[in-house]
């Protein structure tokens, strides 16, 4: 594609996110918020459309098809496991609130995945060879093996990284409250420990069920399709910690940090495990 075009497709796609997420299309009450965070969030737009533009370079498929995929796949990353975090984290994110957010998102990102469609010019059906069949030539036993080896790859990124990396740098960044915010979640740990593990693990294998209808449609062996997969896992996910949650600056950026680190490297995972290795080379 040209560059002058894939720049201006950027642009509005860009302009569309932002459009989007500054939307409140469940009367969440956003507009003083957005007021006082619109670079944030036309950051977070930037980030999505770039993303989302450099996938679509490299997925397969048209029309309903590719718009299923890369539905699910957002609204899974962006809102859906995010919101049922609300499970554990209730005082911080309560039910009502959460399935609002549900739906909020739903609506964004359906109509985000229109706008892509629409400017990068693949809205309309078309015929495509060398898409995988759907259960990517798999046998039902492996495709259950794969996703309890998921799940459990999950819950140990999720505590690798969040004590190696989280933790170090929260440190780092704030001496004086971490070890406070610390001790809010260790006293979480104490009395829930078992159920936010097996929780990650159902989260972890959700997550590889919502996504692999993308991963199924992008081009490339198994590591090109595990960076992009990586890449959108981080970012689509990520943006979430850029804007206030009443976190400190400092603490929000140690988790952005620990997010887009765990889920590049699920992606790499998943992408390991479940790219059609007869598909490799496109």
């Amino acid at each position: 594609m040209n560059p002058r075009l894939l720049i201006l497709k950027l642009i509005l796609l860009t302009a569309a996110a932002f459009a989007l997420f500054s939307a409140d299309f469940m009367s969440f009450e956003l507009s003083q918020p957005l007021r006082t965070t619109a670079g944030l969030v036309l950051l977070a737009a930037f980030l999505v459309a770039a993303v989302t533009a450099y996938l679509l370079q490299n997925l397969r498929g048209r029309g309903w098809r590719l718009g299923i995929a890369l539905f699910l796949a957002f609204y899974s990353l962006n809102t859906v496991l995010v919101a049922v975090e609300a499970y554990y984290l209730s005082d911080v994110l309560p039910l009502p609130l959460a399935l609002r957010l549900l739906v909020n998102g739903a609506i964004a990102a359906g109509l985000f995945t229109l706008a892509s469609l629409w400017i990068f010019g693949r809205l309309q059906e078309g015929t495509e060879t060398g898409i995988p069949p759907f259960w990517l030539g798999m046998s039902w036993f492996r495709w259950v093996i794969g996703l309890l080896l998921c799940a459990f790859c999950w819950v140990v990124l999720f505590i690798i990284v969040g004590s190696l990396v989280f933790r170090p740098l929260a440190l780092a960044l704030a001496p004086v409250e971490a070890p406070v915010y610390f001790a809010s979640f260790d006293a979480l740990a104490e009395t829930q420990g078992p159920q936010i593990l097996v929780f990650q693990a159902v989260r972890g294998a959700i997550w590889a069920l919502l996504t692999l209808p993308l991963l199924r449609l992008l081009k490339g062996d198994w590591r090109k399709v595990g960076v992009q997969l990586g890449l959108a896992f981080a970012v689509w996910m990520g943006v979430n910690l850029l804007y206030p949650s009443g976190l400190s600056v400092r603490i929000q950026t140690a988790h952005f940090v620990e997010v887009a680190l765990e889920n590049f490297l699920y992606g790499l995972l998943l992408a390991w495990f479940f790219a059609p290795r007869a598909e490799k080379v496109v």
